[in-house]
């Protein structure tokens, strides 16, 4: 009998501790019940019931800890408590190194944001108020929950001290009008999405449903699956992929999406973005579906070693951009990767242009492969346009080295040019002219800027002698037109190097002057001349200009007796301008004229030129 009875109060006790404590029991105030969640989440109990108290449980930013089980009972809702996020980086749930976390909602259970954060009336600028911040988190689940605004994203999941956050789940959640992304992830390993709803961003830019973008090369993608989500109606990419802070030290990604529907919004249905460097992994669609989207259904990158795979998307495209983008928007030694569409069905208006190929120059190896891939009913076997820049983009695009121990001043001439008084060349970045100095000879350099925006309108000179000691090193902010000017204590050759985002002419009247061309020439809202050395005998050599995204250039090429040898008005994707110089010994100046361009444009000047040109050929440095 006694043996029952102990039984009977040990079995009372532990159904007793495995129930949930009421949140309520740490308190509840209507206005403002911060104090009591947060009691709560720092107590000893490890499972927490927020019950349902007939009014919303009004909160300030929370802290979470770890080892918990937390359920939003039914009707459940916690919401921001307005004017109460002033901090630039406060979200409603922080965790920052924390484990063993498992959130979950029973019916009607929800997390409302403030819809009024960017209202700068009552807050301060920011894009990290998020609903859920987890930063080098471990083992944690959250689920069956509705999430709505919020000052930044729905989840933003990162590293905390260099550990990255491990083994999250994300599971039958409604995530909405979000103020910046649904989710940004930052750094994971072992991510889980299922049966989840990422729709309605919109706020501040990027404005995506879901969004992996790294700061350091140490971030890391690794083990990421997604699996019967929807991405809808976000203002910026439905899924966006930005790479550029990874290179080849950072772990291979893994990330595969399974079942996912990618409808509407406001850009392009999917982003897969490079960037300068070139991770390695995988990324991988499997049987989704892509329809609606404002621009192309999905934009890709190639990556070395990287392959893409689309297998089994069903696309139904309607806007009047081209179905699928391939946008390289920079300079690489090589465009090299592999991107696989494999058993794709698109449906599209007639006339609607299957595929956009966007490539600067560069020797093309990559390889884009199309399996059972069928446009309104046809087989697509070829992207004729990608076939074609693999042939013609090759050495013809390979960046001109120059060899300085080639290169003299010219001889004074008697006639001399006479410039354009409208010429207004704009360089942009870093750019270095070369100058052969002469001991005891003054030289003067001129610089005129026009800011893009007020925070471009800043620049940096350099100049280095013959030995590479710094001569002269000047830091110029908000000014419109300087001089600088240095006394050569040697003969040779002096490089003067700028760096400028805003618009920057630099012009000299020294003899023996050129501008180096390096990988590419970057030039903004320009026109006038420029003027190269080719030598004779060349079947042909080429010059590639191209604008971005919308941005275009009028150009022509013209030889050394006044020729137009080409001419092409208002284009942006690269374009070669081809000349000769068979059956011609000597070495000429040519001509390149820039008529117009309403933004950025390039110029490449590729091998055998010598990648050295001047504003005015009087002046250019010429070959011995």
């Amino acid at each position: 009998m006694k043996k029952n009875i102990f039984m009977m109060l040990l079995l009372s006790t532990l159904l007793l501790s495995a129930a949930p404590v009421k949140v309520s029991t740490f308190g509840f105030d209507k206005t403002n019940a911060t104090k009591c969640i947060q009691a709560a989440l720092d107590s000893e109990h490890r499972d927490l019931l927020i019950d349902n108290t007939g009014s919303d449980w009004i909160v300030d930013p929370l802290i979470l800890r770890s080892n918990k089980n937390i359920v939003l009972d039914e009707n459940v809702v916690i919401r921001a408590r307005h004017n109460g996020f002033h901090g630039i980086k406060d979200s409603m749930f922080t965790g920052k190194g924390v484990s063993n976390i498992t959130i979950s909602g029973k019916k009607n259970a929800a997390i409302i944001n403030e819809n009024d954060y960017f209202n700068r009336k009552v807050y301060s600028q920011s894009e990290w108020r998020h609903t859920f911040s987890l930063a080098g988190c471990t083992n944690i689940t959250i689920k069956d929950l509705k999430l709505q605004g919020s000052g930044g994203d729905g989840f933003y999941i990162r590293d905390h001290k260099r550990k990255t956050s491990c083994n999250i789940t994300l599971e039958n959640l409604d995530v909405s009008k979000q103020g910046r992304q649904g989710v940004s992830l930052i750094s994971v390993n072992g991510l889980r999405i299922r049966n989840c709803s990422f729709r309605d961003t919109r706020g501040l830019s990027p404005e995506a449903g879901i969004d992996f973008e790294p700061n350091h090369p140490y971030h890391e993608f690794t083990d990421c699956v997604i699996e019967n989500a929807t991405f809808s109606n976000n203002r910026g990419a439905n899924a966006l992929h930005v790479f550029g802070k990874l290179n080849e030290t950072t772990r291979p990604i893994s990330i595969t999406y399974k079942n996912c529907v990618f409808e509407g919004g406001n850009s392009n249905g999917i982003i897969i973005n490079r960037g300068a460097n070139s991770p390695k992994g995988s990324i991988t669609f499997e049987n989704c579906t892509i329809t609606n989207a404002r621009k192309s259904s999905f934009s890709l990158d190639f990556i070395p070693d990287f392959p893409v795979v689309f297998n089994g998307i069903e696309i139904k495209h309607t806007s009047n951009k081209p179905v699928i983008s391939i946008l390289m928007p920079k300079i690489y030694k090589e465009i090299a990767g592999t991107a696989t569409l494999k058993n794709i069905s698109v449906s599209a208006p007639e006339k609607t242009q299957l595929f956009d190929v966007f490539i600067y120059p560069a020797p093309i190896t990559a390889k884009l492969n199309l399996e059972n891939f069928t446009f309104n009913g046809k087989a697509v076997s070829s992207v004729p346009e990608f076939e074609k820049l693999k042939k013609i983009y090759g050495k013809a695009v390979t960046a001109a080295q120059t060899d300085i121990s080639t290169l003299k001043s010219p001889a004074p001439v008697k006639q001399k040019y006479k410039m354009d008084p409208k010429q207004n060349i704009g360089y942009r970045n870093k750019r270095t002219m070369l100058l052969d100095g002469r001991k005891g000879e003054k030289i003067t350099v001129k610089l005129t800027a026009a800011g893009v925006t007020r925070r471009h309108s800043a620049c940096t000179v350099t100049v280095r002698d013959p030995r590479g000691k710094t001569v002269l090193n000047k830091s110029f902010v908000k000014f419109k037109k300087q001089e600088i000017s240095f006394t050569p204590k040697m003969n040779g050759w002096y490089k003067v190097t700028t760096v400028s985002r805003s618009k920057l002419t630099v012009t000299t009247d020294h003899r023996g002057q050129g501008m180096l061309m390096g990988a590419r020439l970057q030039l903004f809202r320009s026109r006038g001349s420029l003027f190269f050395e080719v030598p004779g005998g060349l079947d042909k050599f080429n010059i590639v200009i191209w604008g971005y995204n919308g941005e275009k250039v009028t150009a022509s090429l013209i030889d050394p007796a006044g020729k137009v040898i080409k001419h092409k008005a208002k284009f942006e994707k690269p374009e070669f301008f081809t000349g000769s110089t068979k059956g011609v010994k000597e070495t000429k100046i040519w001509q390149l004229k820039i008529d117009y361009s309403n933004d950025d444009f390039s110029i490449l000047f590729p091998a055998p030129l010598n990648g050295v040109f001047a504003e005015n050929p009087d002046l250019l440095l010429r070959t011995r």
